[in-house]
């Protein structure tokens, strides 16, 4: 009997099929390229999201199985880390089962999770004594002028030196000084790398200084104007935290809002 020979596929034929898929695979690619939100440092930064979605996303977590820093990444992701202040809540419109299901899109969220999940993790306190009646408001100030890249919180009273700042998270004192517009300015590092800046503040607390271990919720400094006699009573809280943009500061707003309304410490 005649054997049999086995085809083998020679050199030419195999880099044949190889050009007739790359084709393929690159249009797959760039699909998914495409596909991915485009974020951008400033909008970032600028994290100009409702305090009523931050506070949505957090009661919503456990329903999805994942921690709210997981989730708080793909959602903020998703929309581009609201550009214009506008946004889509429905559950629907979270698609965490494609973040699963596509290595490439878990690491496109991953460097904003791991941001998320620090400075969630060293958050523990609103940086003024909390009330059913609060003596203080604030609102999403970020921007509001040149040099604003924190949140403003006033005395509801308008006087200056009645209420006391506390640290929203243990670390160290780093500096203290005074800022630019003449009040006093204090800054905190934490283990992991982030700054909490308190500044505008007509007196410190005992105990600041550099090099002092601070736990959450010490003393830091009393509410001022600034140095200026004019301005109304009020601190500015800032938060600068390592990301993959490097050292950067944050928005504060819907951080000050989710750990005012969750009532950690």
């Amino acid at each position: 009997m005649r054997r049999l020979r086995k085809h083998r596929r020679s050199p030419g034929n195999r880099a044949a099929t190889l050009k007739l898929l790359a084709a393929p695979l690159a249009l797959i690619l760039l699909c998914l390229l495409l596909s991915a939100p485009r974020v951008k440092k400033s909008d970032v930064c600028a994290l100009k999201m409702p305090g009523d979605a931050i506070l949505r996303v957090y009661q919503m977590n456990s329903r999805h199985g994942l921690d709210f820093a997981e989730l708080l990444a793909i959602y903020c992701f998703e929309n581009k880390f609201f550009p214009d202040k506008s946004y889509d809540f429905s559950e629907a419109g979270i698609d965490t089962i494609k973040y699963g299901r596509h290595g490439r899109l878990r690491r496109s969220v991953r460097p904003y999770y791991e941001m998320f999940q620090t400075l969630l993790s060293e958050i523990e306190c609103f940086p003024l004594e909390t009330a059913d009646s609060p003596p203080y408001i604030y609102g999403d100030s970020w921007g509001t002028s040149a040099s604003m890249t924190g949140c403003i919180i006033l005395d509801r009273d308008n006087s200056s030196g009645r209420l006391l700042t506390r640290a929203m998270s243990a670390g160290a004192v780093e500096s203290t000084g005074r800022d630019s517009a003449g009040g006093f300015r204090v800054t905190i590092l934490t283990s992991g790398g982030t700054r909490f800046i308190y500044s505008r503040l007509s007196a410190l607390a005992d105990g600041i200084r550099p090099g002092a271990q601070i736990p959450a919720g010490a003393p830091v400094g009393f509410i001022g104007r600034g140095g200026k006699a004019r301005n109304p009573a009020g601190a500015v809280v800032s938060i600068s935290l390592k990301t993959r943009f490097g050292q950067i500061y944050i928005n504060p707003y819907p951080f000050l809002r989710y750990i005012e309304s969750t009532g950690r410490l």
